[in-house]
């Protein structure tokens, strides 16, 4: 596993862009090796409002998904409480947080950040952690599961991975959430 400036996010960034999207977002591979294309494309479409890298949250209302990949272990724990608070306050009622984080269980994710610049100073966020974080919060989870079990050298045993994704085995995990109906 290596950390890389991989797809769909940089896809699914630039599609929204060139419809005139709004992006905001705190994935930072996309960010770091693709910023000037970013900007640009921004630019082109005289809509550089229309992009925002950021570590907080713009003045937006409220929010119908939040969508967080291995931005978690780069929060200072004392804060990580703080930041799914705010997560939960912008979502609308019904909304989904989707947290995806490395798993510190897996030996391979922890070789891998330790070899990553990005993860030098990383403090890994357990999938248990990760669960009392959203729960405290007052969001109520749908569902946690571990993906990335097989490396490719091993990725004829890929199909098997959904039978086993409440194991945790893989490098990285999901935790799904949701906030109530009532707020």
């Amino acid at each position: 596993l290596r950390i890389a400036p991989r797809q769909p996010a940089l896809d699914h960034m630039l599609a929204a862009m060139r419809s005139g999207k709004h992006v905001i977002t705190a994935n930072k591979g996309p960010v770091v090796y693709h910023y000037r294309r970013l900007r640009a494309l921004a630019r082109r479409n005289r809509a550089s409002d229309r992009v925002s890298f950021c570590a907080s949250f713009p003045n937006l209302e409220t929010v119908d998904l939040c969508y967080c990949n291995g931005v978690f272990h780069h929060i200072l724990r004392e804060k990580r409480a703080e930041v799914t608070m705010e997560i939960r306050r912008k979502l609308r009622p019904g909304g989904l947080f989707t947290l995806f984080e490395n798993n510190p269980w897996n030996p391979g994710m922890r070789y891998s950040m330790a070899q990553c610049e990005f993860d030098h100073d990383a403090i890994a966020v357990s999938a248990p952690e990760a669960v009392r974080l959203v729960r405290a919060a007052g969001l109520r989870v749908l569902s946690v599961r571990f993906m990335f079990i097989f490396p490719r050298i091993l990725r004829v045993f890929r199909w098997s991975e959904r039978y086993v994704a409440r194991l945790p085995l893989g490098a990285q995990y999901q935790v799904l959430s949701e906030k109530s109906l009532s707020g």
